[in-house]
């Protein structure tokens, strides 16, 4: 009942939910290996891609609560989304305590979500592993300041490669190439901004040939 969602939302605030592990990188750099390696910590549990929440992730929403028919038009919206089913879990009780809401600010929105997923597996420490969520790397550090972000790198080559492989038509490297630099020059750009205790850069490479000395230093 609406006494129980208060009370598990108060637990959510007590532990490290406010606290959330973001991995960035261009796709093809091993940002789902990193997710699933997160994702086998006692404590620690990351969702698949919420490209559906990139909408919602502007400046503006960072001072105004989502209110009225705009609240409303949310739910059916996270109710209806193929991408958020695929996160796999029993979400009826963020839906329905979220129907209850009059308002409600981004971050709380955000915490409520990945917290229900969290505590789904019995988990305290949530995350996101979003590539294009490189762009909204600032409005992320000004709604969870204590956040982690961790930065893989993976040779632009090597990403070529790759996505090649699953895209066989995949041809021409000049247009990977720009992509590939892009992003890591927007990512850079943004967590140069970041306190350096709250970033970390890992090598894709040395996370296949060095795995535990690089996630023991995650």
């Amino acid at each position: 009942g609406r006494t129980e969602q208060i009370n598990m939302y108060k637990k959510a605030q007590k532990n490290t939910y406010e606290k959330p592990i973001f991995i960035l990188g261009c796709q093809r750099s091993g940002t789902t290996l990193l997710r699933l390696i997160l994702n086998a910590h006692s404590r620690i549990t990351i969702p698949e891609d919420a490209s559906f929440l990139t909408p919602l992730l502007k400046k503006e929403n960072l001072y105004n609560k989502i209110t009225g028919e705009s609240l409303e038009n949310l739910v059916k919206y996270l109710e209806a989304n193929p991408h958020f089913k695929l996160w796999n879990y029993d979400y009826t009780n963020f839906i329905s305590g979220l129907r209850q809401e009059r308002e409600i600010s981004l971050k709380d929105l955000l915490v409520r979500m990945y917290s229900s997923y969290c505590e789904s597996f019995n988990k305290v420490v949530w995350g996101d592993k979003t590539p294009s969520f490189f762009r909204k790397i600032d409005i992320l550090f000004s709604l969870f300041p204590d956040a982690r972000f961790i930065h893989i790198v993976r040779d632009g080559r090597d990403v070529f490669d790759s996505w090649r492989k699953i895209t066989p038509s995949m041809k021409y490297v000049s247009v990977t190439a720009l992509d590939w630099s892009y992003k890591l020059f927007r990512i850079e750009k943004s967590l140069k901004n970041i306190p350096a205790k709250n970033k970390l850069t890992i090598r894709y490479e040395d996370l296949l040939e060095k795995p535990e000395e690089t996630v023991r230093t995650i």
